[in-house]
């Protein structure tokens, strides 16, 4: 199956599932708040930032101890922010699968993670996002060893 197939196949079985119907809460929202201050905490690490990796921990700490995070009854997100999630949770169990040795539960949440990607790519547009890929593997081809990062 080529790239395209998946993206259309993983994302028409998505939205047959009822994926698409419902949209994630603010809770999920902020929490992809956090991750991306985490994540940005990880980035400048590997730039040898440690002062900008402490900052931006320290920024998620912040938002964690907001009350607005504990609340059950806020509005809906943004479905995007919501499926940007799901990968990441993902992600969370392909770690805790490769961590406990669980080979085959990894390959499961690895492919879990790629259905998922697949999925937000068929609804962004697969044409868009196989073209966004070759565009990036170009300049990626062009950088240093690890992209001129510590690892």
């Amino acid at each position: 199956m080529n790239l395209k197939n998946l993206i259309q196949t993983s994302h028409e079985n998505a939205t047959q599932k009822q994926f698409w119907t419902t949209n994630p809460s603010l809770f999920c929202d902020r929490i992809m708040h956090i991750t991306s201050f985490l994540a940005r905490a990880v980035e400048d690490q590997r730039q040898n930032d440690e002062s900008g990796a402490l900052q931006n921990v320290c920024i998620a700490k912040e938002m964690m101890k907001s009350p607005l995070l504990h609340r059950a009854d806020l509005p809906s997100a943004h479905p995007i922010n919501g499926r940007l999630m799901l990968i990441i949770t993902e992600l969370a169990e392909a770690y805790e699968a490769y961590s406990r040795g669980d080979r085959e539960g990894f390959l499961e949440e690895l492919a879990d993670t790629f259905i998922r990607l697949c999925d937000l790519s068929g609804r962004i547009g697969a044409d868009q996002v196989i073209s966004a890929i070759e565009q990036k593997q170009e300049i990626n081809n062009s950088r240093p060893d690890l992209h001129g990062k510590s690892y």
